[in-house]
């Protein structure tokens, strides 16, 4: 929990500065401000997430929103907090008081969830529009969010944000910060199949960088694993759209150099029992590199990862 703890500080540290600024509030009268819906489901692992403020009218100026945020239902949501020395909680409000544009027309209230890796009864909290500079109040002044718990889902409790260390070119260990993320339940690919985002998103275009993962849950043994098809497409290069970024297979000999082939391979990670840890097959993983779909053109490997291990 210590890097929440460490985020909430930061948070902290921006809505001060965010809360200075002065501003020209709308005198346009007919003006008033609402919820845009009336309730909001999500999944405990999703992270962030908005609640929107909508405006109706014609503002000339801006108008300053001030939110508050009570418990509700049979299991009431709280708030992510310090107590007697551990930090506990199911939510993180960024800021209670959002500023929205008359150019905008919406404004968001972002709340972060915190993902508690266990089996619990959903949990909800109520978000109200407590007061409103520069327009009035409408009667729809509140949304109900429904914090769903994942974790009795073996495809959705694997979900969330993952620290993936691995051994590159050199044989030095490194690590980064990626996320698995799944589809809906009315999508053919629920339980089936997840994107691994993250690695590498500053060589993307537009940051965008997301393998294809298989999931797993072989009842007969007991065991979860994923599988990573090599190789595949994960994003375009942002220096030059005529190259790819690929993963293919790489393997360290026991000489401890790499070794990369463009056969095809399947790349197997298991999911231990609690869920925190993903160990991928021993000397094998990937190179990330740079080659357009045909594999005519080739600028090369950018790195490689083997003895790849995911932790929460």
């Amino acid at each position: 929990m210590k890097y929440i703890k460490l985020f909430a500080v930061a948070l902290s540290a921006f809505i001060m500065s965010a809360c200075s600024d002065s501003k020209d509030y709308n005198t346009a009268s007919d003006v008033t401000v609402e919820m845009e819906k009336s309730e909001i489901s999500i999944k405990e692992h999703v992270g962030r997430f908005v609640v929107p403020v909508k405006i109706t009218g014609t503002p000339n100026g801006d108008i300053k929103v001030k939110v508050k945020v009570d418990p509700s239902g049979n299991n009431p949501a709280k708030p992510f907090e310090e107590s007697n020395g551990a930090w506990i909680g199911n939510y993180i409000v960024t800021s209670d008081v959002i500023t929205i544009s008359a150019d905008d027309m919406v404004g968001n209230i972002e709340i972060y969830t915190v993902d508690d890796k266990e089996i619990n009864e959903d949990r909800s909290f109520i978000v109200t529009i407590e007061s409103a500079e520069g327009a009035s109040v409408g009667l729809a002044a509140t949304t109900l969010v429904i914090i769903k718990d994942n974790d009795s889902n073996p495809y959705e409790r694997v979900q969330g944000s993952w620290s993936m260390t691995y051994y590159d070119f050199n044989n030095a260990e490194q690590s980064m910060s990626v996320s698995l993320s799944g589809y809906d339940e009315d999508s053919k690919k629920f339980g089936v199949e997840l994107t691994l985002d993250g690695m590498y998103p500053a060589y993307a275009t537009d940051g965008l960088s997301s393998a294809q993962v298989y999931f797993f849950d072989d009842e007969s043994i007991d065991m979860r694993y994923l599988e990573i098809i090599i190789p595949q497409t994960i994003g375009t290069y942002s220096q030059d759209s005529t190259y790819l970024m690929w993963l293919i297979a790489a393997q360290r000999t026991a000489q401890g150099s790499i070794s990369m082939t463009l056969n095809d391979i399947v790349l197997t990670g298991i999911i231990s029992e609690d869920y925190n840890t993903i160990t991928f097959d021993e000397a094998m993983g990937f190179a990330w590199y740079f080659a357009d779909s045909s594999f005519d053109q080739q600028l090369g490997a950018l790195d490689a990862a083997t003895d790849i291990v995911m932790k929460r």
